[in-house]
């Protein structure tokens, strides 16, 4: 068998006890090419760029050995792509250039958004190469294999082509033995070339279709919204869509807080609309700044006076959070925020003919929440 030794950038090359396709079917690919190419490659000029595609021999030799053992067909197999490039790696291509070079090698296109096996990608970068840690999730989020691919070459464009050969040959091994082409009649017809297809180039480039959801529930804290410290319920719902940005909706209900003399009492409910950042994002964390704008209203109790109606009154304001979340156990997450909220109202509430005020909340206030919820798909 023919495989690399991610000790070094070097390709290390053993003899396998059976390397050979059974009697019958015709070679295709045998891993004494490997180590041919791999001598020639070692004293050219040109020996980054051979290691790259020496790594793709092997690919091909792994599939070849597959093909020859009767493995079954997988013409119709479909995948989801999740492809994160950290800072070193953000000149590397978007994942829609892996994607057209994915159908390039199999002839058809493998990517639905409702796909069951999801293909992780984490692109890493330091000076002068280039890494890529492939995942494969099969249903209900299981691991169901992992690669790491490595390039040498300063352009990313070579690490590219290689994971879009790798994930073809997961899709359909047959994609080792070259791209597919659909075969054409024997005496074609004369025919004038067809016109440019606008409508498949503005599908091109628009964007994907959110590929993650959540929907979390838990406690609220906050200082000075209501009188002192008060503890209520938040409900926060959060959908992917462009890359890095989440939008996302809230709801939070603060129960009534008496004031320090226990003659009124405060309470507040809000629903807020905002977004999130992810400065930090792996397969099991994720670290967000948000941004949240705020409605609701703010009611009073008065348990010694009457009050003067109506009890409620109009609440507004916004609110910048630093969001952490968790997800160790799929599809389970585990989220903490942290931050400020600036209420815009500030209602000055107070008993009719005395001058000082019975409570009116702080320029900026201090919350917290933690809550518990689930990932979609």
């Amino acid at each position: 068998m023919v495989f690399p030794d991610e000790s070094s950038s070097r390709l290390t090359v053993k003899p396998s006890a059976d390397v050979s396709p059974r009697t019958g079917s015709s070679p295709r690919l045998a891993p004494s090419a490997v180590v041919v190419v791999a001598f020639f490659c070692e004293r050219g000029t040109h020996a980054l760029v051979c290691r790259g595609w020496i790594g793709l021999l092997i690919l091909s030799v792994v599939a070849t050995q597959r093909a020859a053992h009767g493995s079954p067909s997988t013409g119709d197999a479909t995948m989801r792509v999740s492809w994160v490039r950290d800072e070193g790696a953000t000149d590397c291509p978007g994942v829609r250039v892996v994607e057209e070079r994915t159908r390039s090698w199999l002839g058809r296109d493998p990517f639905l958004p409702t796909a069951t096996t999801t293909a992780e990608i984490l692109v890493t970068g330091r000076e002068g190469s280039f890494a890529a840690r492939i995942r494969i999730r099969g249903e209900n989020g299981v691991v169901v294999g992992e690669r790491l691919i490595a390039s040498e070459d300063r352009s990313c464009d070579t690490l590219v082509s290689a994971v879009a050969l790798a994930l073809a040959i997961q899709i359909d091994p047959d994609a080792a033995f070259g791209p597919k082409r659909t075969p054409s009649p024997a005496s074609p017809p004369a025919a004038s070339p067809p016109p440019p297809d606008s409508t498949s180039k503005e599908s091109r480039s628009a964007p994907s279709l959110p590929r993650e959801a959540s929907l979390s529930a838990g406690s609220f804290l906050s200082s000075g919204l209501v009188p002192g410290f008060a503890f209520g319920a938040r409900v926060v719902g959060s959908l992917a869509w462009l890359p890095r940005w989440h939008v996302l909706v809230s709801g939070t209900f603060v129960p009534e807080r008496t004031t320090s003399d226990g003659r009124f009492a405060f309470g507040l409910a809000f629903a807020g609309v905002g977004g999130c950042f992810s400065a930090l994002e792996g397969t099991v964390a994720r670290l967000a700044p948000c941004v949240e704008v705020h409605a609701g209203e703010i009611h009073a109790l008065v348990y010694t006076l009457e009050p003067t109606p109506p009890g409620g009154r109009f609440w507004a304001g916004a609110s910048a959070i630093v969001r952490a979340q968790l997800r160790v156990l799929r599809p389970l997450l585990v989220e903490v925020g942290a931050g400020v909220m600036v209420p815009v109202t500030r209602t000055r509430f107070a008993v009719t003919g005395h001058p000082e005020t019975v409570f009116q909340e702080p320029i900026v206030a201090p919350t917290a929440d933690v809550s518990v919820g689930l990932t979609f798909p």
